[in-house]
């Protein structure tokens, strides 16, 4: 197991279980920890002996939280780039969505009346002639 599956591991087994915001002050204390001890010139292989398994962390730290409750949250996650070192991870804030909806559905209208607009452009004097047509044909055909 490598540092990045021990992170990777840890947010899996919290995600659910206690607010997003602990699961982001656990993983950054566990990112930290790392690179305390590896600064201090221990092997990544001696850290992950000495904490053990992610899960078993992940529980603890249910159980010192309150884990009664379960939390979901809009989030989207990028696969763990060991090369950059961190996972990413999105947020949709609820509020901006509603927005962005509102904003398609504005510019949608706003399309469509336009299309209709341009067609009316087009297609009004034919409508119009018609409608003369007809008007004199019932006013004229009724003598």
């Amino acid at each position: 197991m490598t540092k990045y599956e021990f992170l990777k591991e840890l947010r899996e087994a919290l995600e659910g279980q206690v607010p997003m915001s602990e699961i982001e002050d656990s993983i950054s204390y566990y990112r930290d920890y790392f690179s305390r001890q590896e600064a201090d010139g221990r092997s990544e292989q001696e850290i992950l002996e000495e904490l053990g398994s992610p899960r078993l962390i992940a529980k603890s730290i249910i159980e010192t939280k309150g884990g009664e409750q379960i939390y979901y949250e809009d989030t989207y996650e990028e696969q763990v780039n060991e090369e950059e070192g961190s996972p990413k991870v999105f947020v949709f804030d609820s509020f901006l969505t509603k927005i962005g909806c509102l904003a398609a559905v504005i510019i949608v209208i706003i399309l469509i009346g336009s299309m209709f607009a341009v067609a009316l452009r087009f297609i009004g004097p034919i409508i119009m002639i018609l409608l003369l047509i007809y008007l004199i044909k019932n006013v004229f055909g009724k003598r």
